[in-house]
């Protein structure tokens, strides 16, 4: 024997409500309420409307989609009327198992208390006896029925009356538009920025790669220089070995061959007739060294 009991039913407490409105239990836990086939046809269409007109504002928006559902055929409403119905079975399904729960009987509760309270003669009531409705119905409590038209209107006329379409409302919406246009104007400079720097940052970093390898082949230059003059420095010295030039104290080495050199070519730029013999013996060492011994 199944635990479940069969739903409660909630359509002896609307009272208030507008006539042909279901009222759905809300707070925690409670099943999220079907929307009707307009809806869902709202769902589906809604960003790809807004794709394709990026500055539409949301009444606009709203028109736009409207007028788009009047001209659907009957098959193709029932596609999202089928959805529609699914969503309804869902919501049977989950509001059986809600109203065994304890949020449920606390729920119901807090009802009993807001309809005790609301039994007060405080409501206004319109000539003819009939309560003036305090809240405006969503489009999430439609069972599948079109938007509201304007009086005198045609199925087929592209304007429609949306009651949550107030002017205050209107007014808040297009300030927010407004921020939002200038957000993405922003966006937009910060984009062409960002690509301005990407294109800086790309020659810098073109420019760092280049001196890179400049500085590498330069390295590699003067390692080949160094080698070079150490290997003429090693054949000058074997041939000057045994060479007394003036002004040397210290025996001919690798640390003062260079300052034998600068005091030998000292000598013959400004004593040539003195130093005639040290230079004549300089000129045969250098003709006798062979230069195929120097590293390149």
């Amino acid at each position: 024997m199944s635990s479940k009991k069969a739903p409660i039913d909630l359509e002896s407490k609307n009272r208030g409500w507008p006539k042909g409105k279901r009222r759905y239990p809300k707070g925690i836990g409670a099943p999220k309420q079907p929307l009707s086939g307009y809806v869902h046809f709202l769902n589906e269409r809604r960003e790809s409307v807004r794709a394709e007109n990026p500055e539409i504002s949301f009444s606009d928006l709203s028109k736009k989609l409207a007028a788009e559902w009047s001209r659907q055929t009957e098959e193709e409403k029932n596609k999202y009327n089928e959805f529609a119905k699914k969503d309804k079975d869902r919501y049977e399904s989950e509001l059986v198992e809600y109203q065994q729960t304890d949020a449920y009987k606390q729920y119901i509760e807090s009802q009993r208390s807001s309809e005790s309270s609301a039994s007060a003669p405080s409501k206004k009531k319109k000539k003819g006896g009939a309560p003036v409705s305090s809240k405006r119905s969503s489009f999430d409590e439609s069972e599948g029925e079109d938007p509201p038209m304007v009086a005198g209107s045609t199925p087929n006329s592209s304007i429609f009356h949306i009651p949550i379409f107030t002017e205050e409302f209107l007014e808040h919406n297009k300030g927010r538009e407004n921020e939002l246009r200038q957000l993405r104007k922003q966006t937009t400079e910060f984009e062409e920025q960002n690509a301005v720097l990407e294109k800086h940052i790309e020659s810098m970093k073109a420019a760092i790669s280049k001196l890179e390898m400049e500085t590498l082949q330069q390295r590699q230059s003067n390692a080949s220089l160094h080698q070079h003059l150490e290997s003429v420095r090693q054949l000058v010295l074997q041939g000057f070995r045994g060479v007394t030039v003036p002004g040397m104290t210290e025996p001919l080495s690798v640390r003062n061959v260079d300052q034998m050199v600068s005091t030998l070519l000292s000598l013959v730029e400004k004593n040539p007739n003195q130093n005639q013999a040290l230079i004549n013996s300089a000129k045969d060492i250098i003709a006798r060294i062979d230069y195929g011994k120097i590293s390149c």
